[in-house]
């Protein structure tokens, strides 16, 4: 293991078809929705390997295929998410990583393929003076979590999906007298609007996501281009 005190969860399925990413079928088929998820993993890798932490891969379902091994190198770990639900599951994973003696990690989805080094950055910078660092989704999610130490508080009676869940994960931190912060806003890529405006960014240079923008000009981009 190298030497750092702060740790990246990649929280992620398996890119499989019908299986991922199924808000944009029908619009992509389910190849197709696996293959964007794919790009999107990679994009994410790759901006965590720039930050020189290491990085821990939490996956559901199982690898059978060893897809991971097979698309990512310089991982430390990786294993199948454990717990009843989404919020255990995180909880699970950030209280393992933790407990291997990084001082912090923070754990992020595989929505957002334009996350910066620089909304990483921000994240572990909040984490030496907070408790908790989370990152607002422009749905009241968050795709972004980060702890110092292990606490299902934020995770516990989450109803995710539904609308306020950051708000929700707020105020059981401050009832549990824990400090929050917070790092930048993103657009969870869960529509065909939200792809189409995710490439207008990505045309515009406003974000680099190399393997996401090559899927799209080379299968999607002329979908794309007709929606209104």
């Amino acid at each position: 293991m190298k030497e750092t005190k702060e740790a990246l969860i990649l929280f992620s399925r398996i890119p499989i078809a019908g299986h991922t990413k199924t808000r944009l079928m029908p619009f992509l088929s389910g190849e197709e929705c696996a293959e964007l998820h794919s790009a999107f993993l990679k994009d994410i890798f790759n901006t965590f390997k720039n930050t020189g932490r290491d990085i821990f891969i939490f996956h559901t379902p199982d690898d059978v295929d060893n897809y991971i091994e097979k698309h990512f190198e310089g991982y430390v770990e990786k294993d199948i998410q454990s717990g009843e639900d989404l919020g255990k599951k995180m909880f699970n994973a950030i209280d393992y990583v933790l407990s291997k003696g990084y001082e912090s990690c923070i754990l992020t989805g595989a929505d957002i393929p334009e996350i910066t080094i620089s909304s990483l950055e921000k994240g572990f910078e909040v984490l030496k003076e907070k408790d908790i660092v989370l990152a607002p989704t422009a749905d009241d999610g968050y795709y972004m979590v980060g702890m110092k130490k292990a606490t299902d508080a934020i995770f516990t009676n989450q109803h995710y999906g539904s609308g306020k869940v950051i708000e929700n994960a707020v105020l059981a931190a401050e009832k549990s007298g824990l400090t929050v912060g917070f790092s930048d806003l993103y657009v969870d890529i869960d529509t065909k609007e939200d792809l189409k405006l995710l490439y207008e960014r990505i045309e515009s240079d406003e974000y680099e996501c190399p393997n996401t923008k090559k899927y799209i000009d080379e299968v999607i981009k002329e979908r794309l281009d007709k929606l209104c």
